[in-house]
This record gives structure tokens, C-alpha cells and sequence, in this order.
């Protein structure tokens, strides 16, 4: 499992014309993508650490 940081450019038309915002997408065990919402237990975690989105 992990989760990214989401930024999706401008608009689209599905979306009325509204700005699109930036949000947190966990892969879960299963295959899924899902957007996620981090607990203030899950901020504050020491163990969090950076992939190379670049890397095989």
C-alpha cells in the first residue's frame, strides 16, 4: 500500500468549470485506488518516507 499526493491542471468539462484541488490517493492491498484523508495520528508519524516517483 501506498499513497500519493494528487495535482490535478485546471479544469475539465465533467466538473462545471470548477477549479480541481489537491488530494492524498492510497493504493490498497487489494489493486484500488481510493482517495484518502490522513488522521492527525497518521501527520504525525515518524515513519513516512519519500519514493523516486522516477524509479522502476
Amino acid at each position: 500500500m501506498w499513497i500519493r499526493l494528487v495535482e490535478p491542471e485546471g479544469t475539465s468539462d465533467f466538473d462545471y468549470g470548477m477549479e480541481n484541488m489537491s488530494y492524498l490517493e492510497m493504493k490498497t492491498a487489494d489493486r484500488t485506488l481510493v482517495p484518502w484523508t490522513a488522521t492527525q495520528e497518521d501527520l504525525l508519524e515518524k515513519d513516512w518516507f519519500l519514493l523516486d516517483e522516477q524509479a522502476p
